[in-house]
């Protein structure tokens, strides 16, 4: 690692419930870039953060239509319906209504028992409109991949950066036009002082999803946590994941998806090629061969 580019640490971003890191090349512009990095965020959360109650999601979700749609949002629920297919039908975005019921989010959810939303009868897209017929839209699964990957497009483009690194609440991009990997650590999930292992990235992105940070008790006194599986509606057991792709949206999906998916059912996703992964759940580890 002798030959990596010095980089400097801008001031951290609130965004999209978490904080955001940024990591560019010593000479870059420190004001002109953190003035750009601050909008972006900013921006994203105020389109489609289901915990704001001015977004377009939220609006969506009160509503359950919205004229005149624009191309991105149309991009990323067609994405999310892709996967869900992909996922074999564990990646589902429609869960927003669920995720409120067991007390994750702002807004006024009838508690009762309810249809399970498919995303590909439940939301109807054209040029015109977008209309859902069960469930909500929640971008949680990807949505912070999905900018992450728009912000590195942007650095590069924009600003000619040539190294950087993003780490939003822990979603990381490392980004090197000379090809040079660096090294990241794997946080223990519950003893978060300690690391369970690292990894190297280059051009690619390192996604962990855990229940053991959100988690909380329902109006029921039950534990619960942020990732609800689509086909019990319910929150799933206690786990860790961490995913490396290409892609920080792809890797955020992927993330999601093992989360919730069964092993058998993980060795069947695996086959896509999208990700290699490690899972921690009942004390046993599953990995792919990247890990070593």
């Amino acid at each position: 690692m002798d030959n990596l580019v010095s980089l400097k640490e801008l001031k951290p971003i609130e965004g999209l419930g978490t904080k955001w890191f940024f990591e560019i090349p010593v000479e870059a512009d420190d004001n002109l870039i953190q003035n750009f990095l601050e909008t972006e965020i900013t921006n994203f959360n105020n389109k489609y953060s289901r915990f704001d109650s001015n977004s377009i999601i939220s609006s969506l979700n009160i509503k359950k239509t919205l004229e005149n749609p624009s191309i991105e949002l149309k991009f990323l629920i067609n994405i999310a319906i892709e996967y869900y297919t992909k996922s074999n039908n564990i990646f589902n975005f429609l869960l927003e209504n669920e995720l409120v019921k067991s007390g994750y989010g702002k807004r006024f959810v009838e508690n009762s028992k309810s249809k399970k939303p498919n995303p590909i009868k439940d939301i109807e897209i054209n040029d015109n409109k977008i209309s859902i017929h069960n469930g909500g839209v929640d971008f949680g699964g990807f949505g912070k991949g999905y900018l992450i990957d728009l912000i590195s497009k942007k650095l590069h483009s924009k600003f000619n950066l040539n190294e950087f690194i993003i780490n939003g609440g822990g979603d990381i991009y490392s980004f090197s036009k000379s090809n040079t990997p660096r090294d990241f650590y794997l946080q223990h999930p519950i003893k978060r002082e300690k690391y369970i292992g690292k990894v190297s990235l280059c051009n690619q992105s390192l996604t962990a999803s855990s229940t053991f940070i959100r988690k909380w008790k329902n109006i029921e006194k039950k534990s619960v946590n942020h990732l609800i599986n689509p086909k019990t509606n319910k929150s799933i057991e206690d786990c860790a994941v961490f995913v490396v792709s290409n892609s920080a949206m792809i890797a955020d999906i992927w993330a999601t998806t093992l989360s919730i998916a069964k092993i058998e059912e993980i060795k069947n996703l695996y086959r896509t090629g999208e990700f290699e992964f490690i899972k921690i759940v009942n004390n046993k580890v599953y990995k792919s061969p990247f890990f070593k």
